[in-house]
């Protein structure tokens, strides 16, 4: 009796192992989904799961940034560059990802990719998955990757990593206090389409590319003016480190000079650094509304923070003092709405297609600025970047849609997704208008289309409007329906 009995128990274990073999069997998404099942999906508070992975490639490649790629290899690295995942699950059962990379955009042409793996490794669907970068210039062009091994190599790397990271958050999901505060910066920022304000009043623009001058007058003064708010949203949970995320609006380009072949996830790194050094709290960064603002070289005591490593603690200092000063998230639920957009492409320039793609083959063979500069002024142009937007455009339809997404946590905090380099004044009318307390930008999501520049913009012809894909008041139209989201988000909780 004992013996059968004996023989039962091992019969029993074997179809055990037998059984967990075949879970590990299945494909990714019934795998992650059984995972997911383990982690409760409500609680009495919000849950929040945080990792971080290295995307810092393991050998030389091209540069994104500057357009001239082909011509800047990597050959040492500044600040390594880094995957951060965010994990957030409502108390209505809602979860999402936030994923932010330090690269210089998540176009389609691989971000697809990266969406594919992330949905087939979380279980999740593509609508609760926001992935946006923090457009450093000394990230590997993923564009040329069909062009280059090295950055094929690369693109496969961080597909892994990122893939495991968007796991690991996944699994790291514990019960979260979150709130959340800002702090007003002094000389961090500004924007870069001018470059002297003169005793008169009057600002010279470099960003104009027919040489014009204007006046200060309530047309220049909202486009020389760059929002200087540094946002800070702090999740604490208990027995692990705070996880602060930071939302600013500047180009990472301190390591980016043409001239530099330096990979680097620029100030971001730095500051991130010192988050975690001085304030001892895991740390994301979330790059805001950017498309037409830049850091400032100099603070009012004259110090130089040009310097990356100087101009990461300086932000650091300043999240310091908004921790000081906190308010908390109201409500525990979490709600996001995505919509669909339609804009129309920019075919205004179609007579020039032939001349264009002569002035981009020219550009393509040499990268000579000096030759094509001429070529360019001959038909009206401002630069290779413009001829090549017109030969992209002419191949276009008459319009191509996008998704526009915002997502809130409870009841007095929200964000919206932007696929774009954002003009810093779209995202201010949205801040300043939405019905919620505290509103974050989050730009270069994917899937990025381009810089979204505001109509004053068109006015001076400057390079963001000259390239840009879509025509004139498209920044209008994704504002307001950003606009429109957070609205619906805040009407559904009423």
């Amino acid at each position: 009796m004992k013996k059968m009995i004996t023989l039962l128990l091992v019969a029993v274990m074997l179809l055990g192992i037998v059984g967990c073999g075949g879970e590990k069997e299945k494909t990714p998404e019934a795998t992650q989904a059984s995972t997911n099942a383990t982690i409760p999906l409500s609680s009495d508070q919000l849950m929040m799961g945080f990792a971080m992975a290295d995307i810092t490639p393991k050998e030389s490649t091209p540069l994104g940034g500057f357009g001239v790629s082909t011509k800047r290899w990597s050959n040492e690295i500044g600040y390594p560059l880094k995957a951060s995942a965010m994990a957030l699950t409502g108390t209505n059962g809602e979860t999402i990802l936030v994923i932010t990379l330090d690269l210089i955009t998540v176009r389609t042409d691989w971000g697809d990719n990266l969406m594919l793996r992330l949905t087939n490794a979380t279980g999740m669907d593509e609508q609760h998955i926001f992935v946006a970068a923090s457009h450093t210039h000394c990230s590997p062009d993923l564009g040329i990757a069909g062009q280059i091994d090295a950055v094929a190599r690369y693109q496969t790397q961080i597909l892994e990593s990122i893939s495991q990271a968007a796991v690991d958050a996944l699994a790291d999901r514990k019960p979260c206090q979150v709130s959340f505060g800002e702090v007003e910066t002094e000389n961090m920022n500004h924007t870069r389409h001018y470059y002297n304000t003169n005793p008169d009043g009057s600002i010279v623009y470099f960003g104009d590319n027919y040489g014009h001058e204007y006046s200060a007058d309530e047309t220049t003064k909202h486009i020389s003016e760059a929002d200087p708010t540094l946002y800070v949203v702090k999740f604490s949970r208990e027995g692990e480190k705070d996880m602060v995320l930071c939302n600013f609006r500047t180009h990472p380009s301190h390591h980016g000079s043409s001239s530099k072949n330096i990979t680097s996830s620029d100030f971001v790194g730095a500051y991130r650094e010192a988050v975690q050094l001085n304030l001892d709290c895991d740390f994301m960064y979330m790059q805001g509304a950017c498309g037409n603002i830049n850091y400032h070289g100099k603070a009012p005591e004259d110090i130089e923070y040009s310097d990356v490593g100087d101009y990461g603690k300086r932000l650091a200092d300043y999240t310091a003092q908004a921790l000081e000063n906190m308010k908390p998230v109201e409500g525990t639920d979490l709600k996001t709405v995505t919509t669909t957009v339609e804009a129309k492409v920019n075919h205004s320039m179609d007579h020039l297609f032939f001349e264009a793609k002569n002035i981009q083959a020219v550009w393509n063979t040499n990268r000579d600025i000096n030759e094509v500069i001429p070529m360019c002024r001959a038909y009206g142009l401002s630069s290779p970047f413009h001829a090549g937007a017109i030969v992209s455009n002419y191949n276009r339809g008459e319009s191509q849609t996008f998704p526009v997404s915002a997502y809130a946590l409870g009841d007095n905090l929200v964000f919206g997704v932007w696929p774009f380099e954002v003009f810093d004044m779209l995202a201010v009318h949205v801040e300043e208008t939405a019905p919620f307390d505290t509103v974050l930008t989050m730009g270069y999501a994917y899937p990025h289309q381009a810089y979204l520049p505001n109509e004053a913009a068109w006015e001076y012809h400057c390079y963001e409007s000259d390239t840009n894909p879509y025509v004139q008041g498209t920044g209008e139209v994704v504002r307001d329906t950003v606009l429109g989201l957070m609205d619906q988000l805040k009407t559904a909780e009423e």
